[in-house]
């Protein structure tokens, strides 16, 4: 099986904060759009955990499997035609409570630090609403003080007893 995934080439532009309609594409197996989602979640942990994952093919089947398995939401972000981020969320039900679990979440670094990346996050709460998720859930690496940063700033329930943060609020 080839995956089709290449190397995703970031254009190097930026945006002007929140003047900028963002775009939400729902990525869909087997489209132009997943082929894109591949290339820039490889970038996304590449750049993020660069001994984590080598093998582009082993990631292909390893996020189709998931999808498959339902409950998963992968987006693109778009600003006009250029991509500039991506989510890959999932739901969890424990006894009565739909959890919205975010599993990767990536703004292209030429559009950090102009609201983008807040807007991403409101998508993914309505889109968990939608789904009769009522709780969202994020975990992050202790390291990543970026990510840290930005999951902070909302005031979201923070649980830093384990190996990674986890970041948690009503939707």
């Amino acid at each position: 099986m080839t995956s089709g995934i290449g190397t995703f080439h970031p254009l190097q532009r930026s945006a002007s904060a929140m003047s900028v309609v963002l775009n939400p594409l729902s990525v869909q197996l087997d489209t132009p759009e997943w082929t894109l989602f591949l290339d820039m979640n490889f970038t996304y942990m590449s750049e993020s955990w660069p001994n984590r994952i080598k093998d582009k093919v082993e990631y292909e089947k390893t996020l189709r499997d998931r999808y498959l398995q339902g409950g998963r939401g992968l987006f693109l972000y778009y600003i006009q035609k250029q991509p500039i981020g991506l989510s890959n969320v999932y739901i969890i039900q424990e006894s009565q409570i739909k959890t919205l679990n975010i599993a990767e979440f990536y703004v292209e670094p030429s559009y950090r630090k102009k609201g983008l990346a807040s807007k991403m996050k409101d998508h993914l709460i309505q889109w968990g609403q939608e789904q009769s998720a009522i709780e969202l859930k994020i975990e992050v690496d202790k390291d990543l003080e970026t990510a840290n940063a930005f999951w902070s700033k909302f005031g979201f329930k923070l649980d830093d007893s384990g190996s990674r943060n986890v970041y948690s609020t009503n939707i």
